[in-house]
């Protein structure tokens, strides 16, 4: 049996062994893409399709931005995802994210109320947009759009150049998706300049972390993460680096699910000055701000830029280093580790490593399924980008928590023994509560047997 409240006393997650090595079962980019497009900015994986962002295709004006609907087992593109009277220079696609029933898309430099102001606007997964979000009260250059997340039907819109407060504090917006109307402003409580609170954000049943990369909490930059209360807008927790040092970028993404929270601290340094920018995932229990692990690959190594991007799904951690070196060649990889094993899994990289592609600046896994970007890929036109899936991760059976490749009496045990203890893996539902919803949930997953 694993409790994660003895894994707790385990503070650093670093592998020994680097697991399976994966290429992509295919990639994709679109059939016009033109030089900086940087399609694979960012990608979002849905139960039946791709969504992946070319922040400066000029398919609207310059560097107005598009958003490309693939099929998933498919390299054909089936829609095009563009926002009403969009501008040039909008950057629609800067950021995405996805519930069962919205697409998320931010374009920071709309000028939605103002110039560079900003705006997020909602698609429902047919590509047909329903809402275009704008600040109650944004202003020039708030940048609102820049970091973007949603659960729910809630919409989380980072907006962290916004100086209501202090300038550059930031600020971020809450709406509900369903009638496009603000919920809630929220703010630091204790704002000051240029925090750029909102860098990043996630959002999981009734918990926000958001990122204030610029607080100088540990030492200059390094940056801190808050957990807001989505229902209250109360701040509950401030989440530190344990061992941060000069500018860590703790807080450059954010990923939340099953009850734990991943944050990406791209520029740090394990080593304390021997490997600049390895980078380092720091994994926290969002209800109680208790820090677990650090993860850092295996053959960390200078510049990978590790935990660039992160993204989640039950007991699995995707993370995008898109500055790794593969063949000699800095194209990028993405490490998989399994949150329960603490172990890395699989690296998984592409066919056709490509000098500085950044293959694994954006990341996103569902159902199995990862979605890699690469925006500065050549295979298509200079910087034109692509996105390669993944579909090989193994299927996890989540009732066989004693993990002996049965379901019984055993695995029963574990789970009432977990959830006594509150332990977050046995929050099934997962909303960081521990009832019988969780205990129905499990009951049904167990029955269902596994694959």
């Amino acid at each position: 049996m694993r409790l994660y409240c003895l894994l707790a006393l385990i503070l650093v997650l670093a592998s020994r062994s680097t697991g399976q090595v994966v290429n992509e079962d295919y990639k994709i980019y679109t059939a016009d893409g033109e030089w900086e497009d940087f399609f694979g900015w960012s990608t979002c994986v849905t139960n039946d399709s791709i969504f992946a962002g070319a922040v400066y295709a000029d398919e609207s004006g310059i560097s107005s931005g598009l958003v490309s609907k693939f099929t998933i087992q498919s390299t054909i593109e089936t829609a095009r995802l563009l926002p009403k009277n969009s501008p040039s220079g909008e950057r629609f696609g800067y950021s995405m994210s996805h519930d069962s029933d919205y697409i998320a898309i931010g374009a920071h430099s709309d000028n939605g109320n103002s110039s560079y102001s900003g705006a997020a606007f909602i698609f429902d997964n047919s590509g047909t947009q329903l809402h275009k979000l704008v600040a109650s009260d944004g202003s020039t250059n708030d940048k609102f759009g820049w970091s973007i997340a949603i659960d729910s039907g809630i919409v989380a819109v980072g907006s962290p150049w916004e100086d209501e407060s202090i300038q550059d504090s930031g600020a971020v917006y809450l709406f509900d998706a369903n009638t496009g109307l603000q919920l809630q402003k929220i703010k630091s409580l204790t704002p000051a300049p240029v925090d750029r609170f909102g860098k990043a954000v996630s959002i999981n049943a009734n918990f926000l972390a958001v990122s204030a990369r610029g607080i100088d909490e540990n030492g200059f930059n390094n940056g801190v993460v808050y957990i807001v209360d989505v229902t209250t807008g109360s701040q509950l927790h401030t989440l530190v680096c344990p061992d941060s040092v000069r500018d860590d970028n703790f807080g450059v993404s954010l990923a939340m699910n099953s009850g734990l929270l991943a944050i990406g601290a791209s520029a740090h340094d394990p080593t304390n000055g021997f490997l600049p920018n390895a980078g380092a995932v720091y994994i926290f229990d969002p209800k109680t701000a208790e820090y677990l692990w650090k993860i850092i690959p295996a053959d960390t190594d200078a510049f990978q830029h590790f935990g660039h991007s992160v993204a989640v799904e039950n007991n699995v951690v995707v993370i995008g280093a898109y500055g790794d070196k593969i063949a000699g060649t800095e194209s990028g990889s993405v490490y998989v580790f399994d949150l329960i094993k603490k172990s890395q899994s699989s690296k998984l990289i592409p066919s056709d490593p490509l000098i500085r592609s950044q293959f694994g600046y954006s990341v996103s896994i569902h159902n199995g399924i990862v979605a890699v970007g690469a925006p500065r890929d050549k295979s298509n036109g200079n910087y034109a980008g692509s996105v390669y899936a993944f579909n090989t991760l193994p299927i996890l059976c989540t009732p066989d928590l004693n993990e002996d490749g049965d379901l019984n009496f055993l695995d029963v045990s574990a789970y009432l023994a977990a959830f006594s203890s509150q332990d977050p893996i046995a929050d099934f539902e997962p909303d960081g509560n521990f009832n019988f919803l969780d205990v129905s949930a499990f009951l049904a997953a167990f029955a269902a047997g596994c694959p």
